[in-house]
């Protein structure tokens, strides 16, 4: 943060991951908050995979990342959101990390798809003294108390779609075979004419 510099690994979804962190950043300085991990990797996952929206905005959607909640809610291995939610960072990248993402960004998924994602966060910042984890003003926005707000999140993720991880015959695609290259990227091994 101090060196004002965005690093990323690619120039899609991670771009947009880390490009949100600048924008949050921004906000957190300006309001002279500092949100807890959850909501900081929450927050910069939704933009990783999105839909364009009739009127061309970009809508967050269902991603990789979808599977793996679903996963985590068959096994009953969801956190308990006041825990995610006070969970340190030095906790949060240590003990299973690609989890804690996945838990993060669902939970403002399911926010944002209930249209109170907006409501959410100026309600968060508005009362961040009172309660700085964010779950409190999450119950709020959606008029629940804790309890019914964890259960409401579980059968939205019960309902979600997997996302596909492979491309099926007659799925849309770029109709090319691609393969682990030997370090210098991927390699496209064949491309199917149309």
């Amino acid at each position: 943060h101090d060196l004002r510099r965005l690093v990323s690994i690619d120039l899609a979804s991670t771009l947009r991951h880390e490009f949100m962190h600048v924008l949050h950043w921004r906000v957190m300085s300006r309001l002279n908050q500092r949100h807890p991990i959850w909501i900081m990797e929450g927050i910069a996952a939704l933009p990783e995979d999105c839909n364009l929206s009739r009127e061309g905005m970009l809508l967050p959607a269902t991603s990789w990342r979808t599977n793996t909640i679903k996963n985590m809610d068959r096994v009953n291995a969801i956190t308990p959101l006041k825990t995610l939610a006070s969970m340190p960072q030095s906790r949060f990248g240590a003990s299973r990390p690609l989890a804690n993402y996945a838990q993060s960004r669902a939970f403002f998924l399911y926010l944002s798809e209930r249209n109170k994602l907006g409501q959410w966060f100026r309600a968060y910042t508005k009362d961040f003294d009172k309660d700085p984890t964010g779950v409190d003003a999450a119950a709020t926005a959606l008029a629940l108390s804790v309890p019914d707000l964890e259960r409401d999140f579980r059968m939205w993720i019960r309902a979600l779609e997997p996302v596909p991880n492979d491309f099926a015959e007659g799925m849309p695609s770029l109709g090319a075979h691609i393969e682990s290259g030997s370090g210098d990227g991927p390699v496209v091994r064949s491309q199917r004419r149309i």
